[in-house]
């Protein structure tokens, strides 16, 4: 049920004019964080998760995609 931001980094290039951060998606549901489904209240601390499954329409799919292609994204 959380929800993030996708955020792509991306240097200047023959098809990027200037090297910069700027957010691709908004408030995207994630579906399951490192194969979990659920958050256990116990687990709320600093560990840093490997993989996220998000909920994306298939409107979202060619600028997320495209984005990855281009350069480096991060989930806020």
């Amino acid at each position: 049920g959380d929800h993030f931001d996708i955020f792509g980094y991306f240097q200047k290039s023959s098809t990027i004019s200037q090297t910069r951060s700027m957010r691709v998606l908004q408030n995207i549901t994630v579906l399951m964080v490192d194969g979990v489904t659920v958050r256990q209240v116990e687990d709320a601390g600093g560990k840093s998760a490997k993989t996220a499954q998000l909920l994306i329409k298939d409107s979202q799919y060619e600028a997320l995609t495209t984005a990855s292609n281009l350069g480096k994204l991060r989930l806020a």
